[in-house]
């Protein structure tokens, strides 16, 4: 997958209204190991993940009305809403941007509620997405904030429990095999051969311990019970991963328990 022209139009549009209104946003959604994995690996081509043209962004807003006049505002910069399409989606041409609010006005105990759908969307994670907050490079003249891999990952973990897609666990498995790689660190050489870890498995390792120490000691228990769903090699979530080309079950396995062991430090 390539950086697009177009796509770079969509957040360049982006950052420069929230930051001329003050407004803090993070990117997040699938685009995110794009930009942290695939754009420094192998010369920029990464090593594939889910392809995906989708900016999704979240937003703290004080009130619902705030959220729609921001809506209103990048409509009147050139973005769409089309007819049919989810309330939370606009377009700049064919780049579909996801703008999911955050705030304590809106949300009733973490779970967002749209006014119009009446769909809900669990948030529990996203005051340590905002709190945990990274910026990064895009091109020389645009940087954003972006969720770190770490808390991609954990939010990740909590939506496959609400609902238990299989996009999701792709990209799971997918920085699990790839976080700090060789051009990000070195770290993954400070921990091989430790508990049996080799350099394919000490990436899952370092990501369990990263995760633990940045959650709120109340979601570890989350964290275990999507542990708990890659049990053996007959469990669903590891053969929803091999039906889809991903990996073989002894690789999901490997690195599932390393990064039990990392998680469990």
């Amino acid at each position: 997958m390539k950086l697009e022209p177009e796509i770079i139009q969509a957040i360049k549009k982006l950052s420069e209204y929230f930051e001329k209104r003050n407004i803090p946003y993070i990117l997040i959604g699938a685009m995110v190991p794009f930009f942290l994995i695939d754009l420094k690996e192998k010369n920029g081509s990464g090593y594939g993940i889910r392809p995906t043209i989708d900016l999704d962004y979240s937003i703290k807003v004080e009130s619902w009305k705030d959220y729609e006049q921001i809506k209103q505002d990048l409509i009147a910069n050139g973005f769409e809403q089309h007819e049919g399409e989810p309330e939370h989606r606009l377009y700049l041409g064919n780049v579909p941007v996801d703008l999911i609010p955050y705030g304590e006005n809106i949300l009733e105990n973490d779970i967002l509620i749209w006014k119009h759908s009446g769909n809900r969307m669990n948030l529990a994670s996203f005051d340590e997405l905002f709190r945990h907050v990274q910026y990064e490079k895009i091109q020389q003249n645009i940087i954003i904030p972006i969720i770190t891999l770490p808390l991609f990952v954990y939010s990740k973990i909590l939506t496959h429990l609400d609902r238990r897609l299989n996009k999701d666990l792709i990209d799971i498995i997918y920085i699990i095999e790839h976080y700090e790689e060789i051009s990000v660190s070195e770290r993954r050489f400070e921990v091989v051969g430790e508990d049996n870890l080799t350099y394919e498995t000490s990436g899952a390792f370092l990501l369990g311990r990263d995760i633990k120490k940045i959650i709120p000691e109340s979601k570890l228990k989350l964290i275990n019970a999507f542990i708990a769903l890659f049990k053996d090699e007959y469990s669903p979530a590891v053969q929803e991963i091999v039906r889809d080309n991903i990996k073989e079950e002894k690789e999901i396995l490997a690195l599932m328990q390393a990064f039990q062991k990392g998680f469990s430090r």
